[in-house]
């Protein structure tokens, strides 16, 4: 048997409000994560919970703990929206968030680091996604790859877990069901995709 140890990351990660979809990359050294605490004046003031934002946080290897986290800009985290980070590529310099839009639908976005700071998020084409629901995603190790959650038909239940290939011009192949070895009737959500590849 194993003896696993459940520790919480503390307070420079946690608040009382909610936390939760955290990402970290394959060297281990940098997590975002989605939080629904309050982010404008009139939030703090209520202490109401705000919309979803993306939060990051660099690991401290000497102090061996998170530091404090900081909230990404407006460019990822788009006001009167829920922004979520879902994925990150194995280099650390692609992030795969979650946005929703006017209709209640969500779609997955794109957004690049250059230097120290993360670009403009750009929605990814169809067949990646559609005119359902898109929710999380996570991208294979030689980036060619992206899985993904949707509710789109053709699947076998509610939420299925769906894949699409880059060509090597860069066009995405036509969205592929993973199948009744993964899927079921019910809905699959919260992909991730091991750093090796397996």
């Amino acid at each position: 048997s194993l003896k696993i140890i459940i520790t919480n990351v503390g307070k420079t990660i946690n608040t009382f409000f909610p936390e939760y979809a955290p990402v970290i990359s394959a060297d281990g050294q940098m997590m975002v994560f989605t939080s629904r605490r309050p982010v404008t004046e009139k939030e703090i003031k209520k202490n109401k919970k705000s919309m979803e934002n993306v939060y990051l946080s660099f690991y401290d290897g000497k102090k061996k703990k998170w530091i404090e986290a900081k909230r990404l800009s407006d460019s990822i985290n788009q006001p009167f929206r829920h922004n979520s980070a879902i994925a990150l590529s194995n280099d650390g310099q692609r992030m795969l968030l979650y946005r929703d839009d006017e209709n209640g639908n969500g779609d997955i976005w794109e957004s690049i680091l250059r230097g120290e700071n993360w670009s403009e998020p750009v929605k990814l084409p169809e067949p990646i996604n559609s005119d359902v629901h898109e929710s999380s995603a996570s991208i294979s190790p030689d980036g060619k790859t992206i899985y993904f959650c949707s509710n789109r038909n053709g699947g076998i239940g509610g939420r299925d877990i769906w894949f699409c290939r880059q060509d090597n011009n860069g066009k995405w192949d036509q969205a592929q069901n993973l199948g009744s070895t993964v899927n079921t009737t019910e809905d699959e959500e919260g992909i991730f995709i091991h750093p090796d590849g397996k």
